[in-house]
């Protein structure tokens, strides 16, 4: 055991060397003179990508072991350096636990980036730790896996139904890995022999994958490409399904969206902004009725991108284990696990936002979960937890069906909520019973929610309250309209009748729709908001019952 540990040290130190050399500006290694891929490996390691093994040499035919693959891979994503360092500090106790000791000081940070852009994940790291994998060669087959996962083209991968193959020994490559060879082989990354052989088992030297990485970073520059990260970024998105899309001769490009959470949208994409479908580049002509589309925005909510997602999946399950950053669930009596992010649109009950909804001791027992062609998780509602509360501030009431109540939390979330005009929660402003059309914009709110439903709001005003009538709300049947002069003569319960002055009023149907006063018949029941004036009914909201 002593001398094993013995060797791992020596060549964990030999690594360190080859890794931590950082050449700066024009570089050239003694070894690398009329080499094949000298071009490439000094080109790259000018630019500080790659290292030497020594300050004048490179040693371009030394095996390439799996860490080493993985740390140059981390470089294709684009990742800045202060993003590095944030992540490695993230996921310093999640490292401290998986990799060697001898090896965490000097490869730590950027096998940190490799768990955040999705290389690796911690189950597959876990396993090479264990067997002694992650300080051996790499074969490359396994590197075509890490180098179009580094590419952030997994997801096209996986969704290949077809990837032909010409190589002499095609057989050879493993199933499973075949449509990441086929990837790096349609985009030039990876040639064959001069026997057009790719030798998947072979093992890999240091100038050939200076070359494979070079040929990558100069494919994904070119399409754009670099790794987006949900957890390091906090720009405001949108998100839905495209029902309809046009392009205007300004080359504008007018979309309306719907989500199974928020609702219809609608969204206008500057010329030049760009868009993306399997993380490249594409044009507006990609965006396409059915396709799920993530709109990311400015600080001014003015859109940036768009990134497409495919088509979204639908499923349905048995809440086994949540949190914040994922969910366990039965489906159909499998079992599955999903990824949720801030790109994630989550709706608890009735209060729709995002992954900060979630409380993992809630108690939700159902989940359904919209997937996006890529795997990610676009959309999740849960039901079944227990009565919770959020409080902010009021940010505004739509009127429909469903009508939707906005407010901001006290720390920063939009949150919003569904409500049904004809069974609405208990509703309290400074102290007193009221009715929704006396919220205001910019009152303090706290919404209790409990079995799927708003159950209360409670309202503060942050000015001076109002003072108004007790009676602000009335229900009857309309015995006579003058469109003229904008009244409805309504009868009450106990047979009085109140002329309603509706020149100001929203008037709805039951089903949540804008109607006109001429559209109202002698002998419908509503129910109108609103407060008297003498012997007047001024309402702000008319509802047709």
């Amino acid at each position: 055991m002593k001398g094993k540990r013995i060797a791992v040290l020596a060549l964990a130190a030999a690594m360190t060397v080859s890794l931590l050399v950082l050449p700066a500006g024009a570089v050239s290694f003694t070894d690398m003179e009329g080499h094949w891929a000298r071009e490439d490996v000094e080109y790259l390691a000018g630019l500080g990508v790659i290292n030497g093994t020594s300050a004048t040499t490179f040693s371009p035919s030394r095996q390439m072991t799996a860490c080493e693959a993985l740390l140059f891979c981390s470089r294709t994503t684009g990742v800045s350096a202060a993003d590095k360092k944030q992540i490695a500090a993230d996921r310093a106790e999640q490292l401290g636990q998986i990799l060697p000791e001898e090896v965490y000081s000097w490869a730590a940070e950027e096998i940190a980036v490799c768990l955040e852009t999705g290389i690796i994940n911690e189950y597959e790291l876990e396993a090479m730790c264990t067997s002694g994998a992650l300080l051996k060669s790499i074969t490359r087959e396994n590197l075509s896996m890490y180098l179009v996962r580094a590419m952030q083209l997994e997801a096209m991968a996986k969704s290949l139904t077809s990837y032909s193959l010409n190589f002499a020994d095609t057989s050879s490559i493993a199933e499973v890995l075949k449509p990441y060879v086929y990837l790096l082989s349609t985009y030039g990354i990876v040639q064959g022999n001069s026997a057009n052989q790719f030798m998947p088992k072979g093992s890999l030297t240091r100038a050939e994958m200076a070359t494979m990485l070079r040929r990558a970073m100069d494919f994904t520059d070119a399409q754009g490409i670099y790794a987006e990260l949900p957890a390091y970024t906090s720009y405001p998105w949108t998100g839905g399904v495209i029902t309809s899309v046009s392009t205007a001769s300004d080359g504008t490009t007018a979309m309306v969206i719907s989500s199974n959470i928020t609702g219809v949208s609608s969204v206008t994409l500057p010329a030049a902004a760009p868009i993306y479908e399997n993380n490249m580049r594409t044009t507006p002509t990609a965006l396409r009725q059915g396709q799920y589309v993530r709109v990311n925005l400015d600080s001014a909510g003015n859109p940036q991108s768009a990134r497409l997602g495919g088509a979204l999946t639908a499923l349905s399950g048995t809440v086994s284990t949540i949190d914040q950053g994922s969910i366990s669930l039965q489906v159909n009596g499998a079992s599955r696990r999903l990824t949720i992010d801030r790109f994630t649109k989550v709706q608890v009950d009735q209060l729709a936002g995002g992954q900060e909804l979630i409380d993992p001791s809630a108690g939700y027992t159902q989940a359904q979960c919209w997937v996006d062609g890529m795997g990610h998780l676009a959309e999740l509602k849960l039901t079944g937890g227990t009565t919770s509360s959020s409080q902010g501030v009021l940010q505004s009431i739509t009127y429909g069906s469903p009508t939707i109540l906005l407010m901001q939390t006290d720390q920063g979330q939009s949150i919003s909520y569904q409500l049904d005009l004809l069974n609405l929660p208990a509703i309290r402003r400074d102290g007193k019973t009221a009715t929704i059309d006396q919220l205001r914009s910019g009152d303090k709110v706290i919404v209790v929610v409990s079995g799927n439903q708003v159950r209360e709001i409670q309202a503060t005003a942050q000015s001076e309250p109002e003072t108004t009538p007790d009676d602000t709300q009335l229900t009857g049947t309309i015995t006579q309209i003058d469109t003229k002069m904008d009244l409805l003569t309504v009868r009450l319960e106990d047979g009085s009748k109140v002329s309603v002055d509706v020149y100001d009023a929203r008037l709805i149907t039951s089903s949540g729709s804008s109607t006109k006063l001429d559209r109202l018949e002698e002998g419908d029941r509503v129910q109108a908001y609103g407060q008297y004036h003498k012997d007047q009914f001024i309402a702000t909201l008319v509802v047709i019952l």
